[in-house]
């Protein structure tokens, strides 16, 4: 799959990788379409052409942990990883959550110890979709990023310490491990029961995704170069996102597209670090990817509102709705984006001097600029 050249042990996080910035846009919109299928054609797991927009949060979760292993200086501290996280994620998260649930308490009384759950992101641990999916923006994955946060200052120096061997032993046995867990909670009412909080929403089942990130960042660095170029690696991603729709919903959501994924996060980034030119880093693009973490957060509001105002499904109606919904989510998360998350992300820092050059190294956000 890739090959190693000569070590190269100084840290190349100084490198823009405007590549994976644009690829988080198209992870954030096979969610959209995921969640736009339900809502206007009422398909959910039923549609092969959809149903798997819900592997796109397997490849933040990939990217999340390369982004952190690829950003890290031997002058971090567990603290200040910490603080840069919440300063990333926290406003625009807290701001979001706060609207939704009182949009939801309108209506149907407001969901107290729910909203506490979320607000403190330990919403995943509780296997009760009435609190892991009750925040209104898939929030629940952001439980998973703050226990990933969590392990990171104890993950990246395992890795580091780790051979070349044992680093892809590591891979294999995350492999084997998600595929276990797989197969091992597998129930008719996976997409709803107790099987889906084990496999698709616990925090200690998506840890391995994470891990994978932190190792392929670690490899990158240190000369690893993947053998195919940068669209072949999209080619293969496509298609075993493609077929991810037919296969059953407990290798959808992880299992199926974990190599491919791994290896489309591996070429981009051996690409970028390389110097090569790519259509993924066109300006456009990687606006689009800069928003994806808004985005994430407000799309399902938005598609929410829509069918509330304009209640139709299916049909040309329905793939119009979506249009709409899909145009209004970018608008809103520019927005938010703007008003919101960049400014308190800026001021909560607390380290301005380095902040601007790290400042677009969200979870839910591909990395513009590394080198703090």
């Amino acid at each position: 799959m890739a090959s190693v050249t000569a070590p190269e042990r100084a840290s190349q996080s100084g490198r823009r990788l405007l590549a994976l910035t644009s690829l988080r846009a198209f992870a954030a919109l096979a969610v959209f379409t995921r969640h736009a299928s339900e809502t206007f054609f009422k398909i959910g797991d039923h549609s092969s052409l959809t149903r798997q927009g819900a592997s796109g949060v397997s490849f933040f979760f990939i990217l999340s942990g390369f982004v952190l292993a690829w950003s890290w200086r031997q002058a971090d501290t567990p603290g200040r990883v910490y603080r840069r996280r919440f300063a990333r994620i926290y406003p625009a998260y807290i701001v979001m959550l706060v609207a939704t649930q009182v949009a939801i308490g309108a209506r149907h009384g407001f969901p107290l110890v729910p909203f506490l759950f979320n607000a403190a992101l330990l919403q995943s641990w509780v296997p009760q979709a009435k609190v892991f999916f009750t925040s209104g923006m898939g929030a629940w994955s952001l439980g998973c990023e703050a226990f990933f946060y969590l392990l990171f200052p104890l993950l990246l120096p395992l890795v580091g310490r780790a051979s070349s061997r044992r680093r892809w032993q590591m891979l294999g046995l995350v492999a084997v491990v998600d595929l276990a867990v797989a197969l091992t909670t597998h129930s008719p009412n996976q997409s709803s029961g107790i099987g889906l909080w084990l496999v698709y929403v616990l925090p200690l089942t998506r840890v391995g995704e994470f891990l994978v990130g932190i190792v392929l960042a670690t490899a990158v660095k240190e000369g690893m170069r993947s053998r195919i170029t940068l669209n072949q690696a999209l080619v293969v991603a496509l298609v075993a996102y493609a077929l991810a729709g037919v296969i059953p919903v407990y290798l959808m959501w992880e299992v199926f597209t974990l190599v491919p994924f791994s290896l489309l996060v591996l070429t981009a980034a051996s690409w970028e670090s390389e110097g090569k030119a790519t259509w993924l880093a066109k300006g456009w693009l990687v606006r689009l990817g800069e928003w994806s973490y808004a985005f994430y957060l407000v799309h399902i509001s938005v598609l929410a509102v829509i069918h509330h105002v304009f209640p139709q499904e299916g049909g040309a109606e329905g793939l119009g709705l979506t249009a709409i919904s899909l145009v209004l989510a970018v608008a809103a998360a520019f927005c938010l984006f703007h008003v919101i998350e960049r400014p308190f992300e800026r001021r909560l820092r607390g380290d301005a001097a380095i902040g601007e050059a790290a400042a677009r190294l969200s979870p839910l956000r591909p990395p513009i600029r590394h080198g703090r």
